[in-house]
């Protein structure tokens, strides 16, 4: 519950004047993805907080593993530092897409920002293909589920030019609820703990050399 409301501070905004949200870099009139803050009144809806240090008891936290939440797709427009200022400093980036949606035209742009050097076999890129749990209820079994994700996880590869082995299907929501619930199951089919495993197994102690 504690993390919970922790989490919901920072989603947190308020409303300021057009001229204070454009001297903070936070709307611009002519940047479609600003459009949606404006108030009836006339007033701008901006974060509450600009930059969030929050601590959390995990086990690859404590074996040195930093995490860097950049801004999303709605603020990579108004506040392309925040995501790609941080990126020469990132020793793995970690590329989370929409599996009911796959690799969208304005995600491979963005993608093509990021992705490894021509020439590197791009081990310290991974992707998350998150919301997997909205295709279970849509498959018969768990068989047909599983060889729709397969297919699913070799076009983005394809797509991304990456070695399949480094995309991931997971779902966030069902990993949290699995662990909220101890219930082991639940969190195994969430697809998280391979993800966890590479991280551990593979980037925190090759960072150095990415």
């Amino acid at each position: 519950k504690k993390i919970a409301e922790t989490f919901q501070q920072t989603v947190r905004t308020k409303s300021v004047s057009r001229e204070e949200a454009e001297a903070l870099g936070l709307y611009h009139a002519d940047i479609g993805a600003t459009v949606d803050m404006v108030n009836a009144d006339g007033s701008v809806e901006i974060p509450l907080w600009r930059h969030a240090i929050i601590n959390f008891p995990h086990p690859l936290l404590k074996q040195g593993l930093v995490v860097l939440d950049t801004p999303g797709l709605n603020s990579l427009g108004a506040e392309p530092e925040l995501t790609l200022g941080m990126l020469p400093a990132a020793e793995a980036i970690l590329f989370v897409l929409a599996a009911d949606a796959g690799v969208t035209r304005t995600d491979l742009d963005v993608w093509n920002l990021v992705r490894p050097p021509r020439g590197s076999k791009g081990e310290g890129h991974l992707v998350a293909l998150n919301k997997v749990d909205y295709l279970w209820d849509e498959m018969s079994n768990d068989a047909a589920f599983a060889a729709a994700i397969a297919r699913q996880a070799q076009e983005t590869a394809r797509t991304l030019g990456i070695s399949k082995n480094q995309v991931f299907a997971v779902s966030a929501q069902k990993g949290l609820l699995g662990k909220i619930k101890t219930d082991h199951s639940l969190m195994e089919r969430s697809g998280l703990p391979a993800l966890e495993a590479r991280l551990s197994a593979d980037i925190i102690p090759a960072r150095q050399e990415l």
